[in-house]
């Protein structure tokens, strides 16, 4: 004991924590197995449990753990564990700042969605597009979310109708992801779909139903 004195830190008035001031590099920071720690009085409070703690905590304490050592010369202790929690510290800020600007993207560009048109709009539509197709209903389920109310997603459907008459084989082959239909069977289906749109435009916009009301 005479080569090795025993050091006491006292991290946040809670942790003592006492190890041999060896000169050998510790393999991962402040957890290294090298690391020749000793139980403080209450065995079950370790170094390791310091991980318990916020990523925010534990960077700032393994800061300080390392300030503390580095003032009383010991070097046993590498800057690769306070660098360490900061990084993660960083990522999951990162994370966060990503998921919360995608959201409010999200919501910026979806205005709609097919659970806001009304019950005839929904039938003329999307139940006559899928009884056909389902990646047909997936071309009007999309075209939902760049509109701002019904009246808007009634008059692109019509448009959209009028650009996939005009769509050739290859073209077919993308929408329907390699398994296209027949075109007559596919012109004939979106003819009715035409149809029953104008029947519902016919029906004025207060007087339609909603499946929420």
């Amino acid at each position: 004991m005479e080569k090795k004195q025993i050091k006491d830190l006292e991290i946040r008035g809670k942790f003592f924590i006492r190890f041999f001031p060896e000169k050998s590099k510790p393999d991962n920071g402040f957890f290294s197995t090298r690391f020749s720690t000793i139980p403080t009085k209450n065995p079950a409070l370790t170094f390791k449990h310091l991980d318990r703690k916020s990523p925010f905590q534990q960077a700032i304490i393994n800061t300080k753990v390392y300030l503390k050592l580095k003032k009383e010369k010991i070097f046993m202790v590498g800057w690769d564990g306070v660098f360490g929690k900061w990084v993660s510290l960083l990522k999951i800020i990162t994370k966060f700042c990503f998921k919360f600007f995608a959201y409010f993207s999200v919501i910026k560009t979806i205005l709609m969605d097919t659970g806001d048109l009304s019950n005839e709009t929904y039938r003329a539509i999307l139940s006559e597009a899928e009884s056909f197709n389902h990646d047909l209903t997936l071309q009007f389920g999309v075209l939902s979310g760049s509109c701002k109310n019904e009246e808007e997603f009634i008059e692109k459907s019509i448009e959209l109708i009028e650009e996939m008459k005009s769509y050739n084989e290859c073209d077919l082959m993308d929408m329907f992801f390699g398994n296209p239909p027949e075109k007559k069977e596919f012109l004939k289906v979106l003819e009715t779909i035409l149809d029953n749109i104008e029947e519902v435009k016919k029906i004025p916009p207060h007087k339609r139903t909603y499946f929420y009301e």
